[in-house]
């Protein structure tokens, strides 16, 4: 299930190998927000954005992940 959020976005990964870029992508694929973490922790202010459901992506060397988040 979403995991919901309102003005600040926190992503967190268990390791950081190499370069992880980290992306906001809306229902319709668009990508609004992107940026590279250089830790494990990386914070996104939302608050300007729509309510709705959005998807938060982690690209690596070793892969990406995705998770679905709801602006509330």
């Amino acid at each position: 299930s979403p995991n919901p959020a309102n003005a600040i976005l926190r992503v967190s990964t268990m390791q950081v190998q190499g370069l992880v870029v980290l992306s906001l992508t809306d229902a319709l694929g668009r990508k609004l927000l992107s940026a590279s973490m250089s830790g494990t922790t990386h914070t996104l202010a939302v608050g300007a954005l729509p309510r709705g459901l959005y998807v938060v992506t982690l690209s690596s060397p070793e892969g990406r992940s995705a998770q679905r988040v709801v602006l509330e």
